[in-house]
């Protein structure tokens, strides 16, 4: 059955168990309409088990690729912004005009 192949093929992209639970009532659904004789025919054409199959996947992949890459741009914020945090707090750090100690004025 072609649309058994198509959730095997979601299960390799380690898609959670209820995307799977979903695409299997899918195809258990197709199956139903499709052992009516002549109608299941047609139910199976409007159906379109494999599309909505496709579909669930694809939402799934979209959304865990959209998690993937805001951790990966937190990371490269946070990479292009440590120089500059390093400097504010160096600058921080440093002892003012206030606290330095007095040196002697070597020009006399």
């Amino acid at each position: 059955m072609l649309a058994l192949s198509v959730v095997r093929t979601a299960q390799e992209a380690e898609i959670p168990s209820s995307v799977t639970a979903q695409m299997y009532a899918n195809v258990a659904v197709d199956f139903g309409i499709g052992l009516i004789p002549i109608i299941g025919d047609i139910g199976d054409i409007l159906y379109k088990c494999n599309t909505r199959n496709t579909i669930l996947l694809e939402k799934y992949l979209r959304n865990r690729g959209a998690a993937n890459v805001s951790v990966d741009m937190v990371l490269l914020l946070t990479a292009r912004q440590a120089p500059l945090l390093v400097r504010q707090l160096t600058m921080r750090m440093a002892p003012t005009s206030h606290n330095r100690p007095s040196h002697p004025n070597p020009r006399g």
